[in-house]
């Protein structure tokens, strides 16, 4: 059906559409009605021409949660990827360029080893010196304190003897202020001989320090890393094998050394 207003598509049962039901006494400009009343078109008993169902389009179906969930996932696996290759193209790159100069820095490091390990062995020796003189130090100060103690009772012993023994008192008075001197004299060398070890003792902590480090990268080269000597046997011997020379070699890790096809050394056993 159609608005008898404007002529608009309707739905079955209703005479105006929706903006002319609220507007029906006021005629369109260009409406054939031009009065307040409404002329209904006549009735004729012709039966109307049957409508054609309009056809709707087919709606596309929309795509599913699961389906764009699906589309990330596969996109950030392969990204995923991506960055794994790159990565384990930067890792061999790595191993591969920094290798030679890691071991020739250990080989420093083992040689710095060495040289620290003597020198706290000497310091060591030095110490044990510096605790020696320290505890003769602290024998002869006590010693020297009893010396006081001792006379000071002479002193006062002397003191109620009288005149005659004035001479003899100052002698010891003087003898007991000259040893006065000498034990802060050797109060003096006390301490000094204490921030002497003190500081032998810190040196040592570092050195024992710095050596534990270096004896624990060299076990893990010791563990890890095979020499493979360029003498025909196909051997890879460690680094303290008496069998390996030192000369023309190539360094792998075990592992990869086993992958290649190298055995390990019977007498050191690689």
């Amino acid at each position: 059906m159609n608005c008898i207003r404007c002529g608009r598509r309707i739905a079955e049962g209703k005479t105006f559409c929706d903006e002319c039901a609220g507007v029906v006494r006021e005629p369109l400009p260009d409406s054939p009605y031009t009065s307040l009343h409404i002329a209904l078109p006549k009735r004729t008993d012709q039966p109307r021409p049957a409508r054609k169902p309009v056809e709707q389009p087919e709606k596309k179906k929309p795509r599913s949660r699961r389906y764009h969930r699906m589309v990330r996932a596969i996109v950030s696996l392969a990204l995923v990827c991506a960055v794994l290759a790159g990565c384990c193209a930067f890792g061999v790159y790595y191993y591969l360029t920094h290798y030679q100069r890691d071991r020739n820095r250990l080989r420093v490091q083992a040689e710095e080893l060495d040289r620290q390990a003597a020198s706290a062995a000497q310091t060591a020796t030095e110490l044990s010196e510096a605790q020696d003189d320290l505890a003769a130090a602290q024998e002869e100060l006590a010693s020297q304190a009893r010396d006081i103690d001792r006379l000071e009772q002479q002193v006062n012993t002397y003191q109620m003897q009288g005149a005659q023994n004035e001479q003899s008192l100052r002698e010891l008075q003087e003898e007991n202020l000259r040893l006065v001197d000498e034990n802060a004299g050797y109060a003096e060398q006390v301490d000094a001989l204490n921030a002497q070890l003190s500081k032998l003792n810190s040196r040592v902590s570092t050195l024992q320090d710095s050596n534990a480090a270096l004896q624990q990268k060299s076990a893990f080269f010791d563990a890890h890393v095979a020499f493979v000597e360029n003498d025909g046997t196909d051997y890879y011997h460690n680094y303290s094998c008496s069998y390996f020379k030192k000369q023309s070699y190539w360094a792998y890790s075990i592992n990869l050394a086993i992958a290649r096809g190298y055995t390990a050394c019977p007498y050191c056993g690689g």
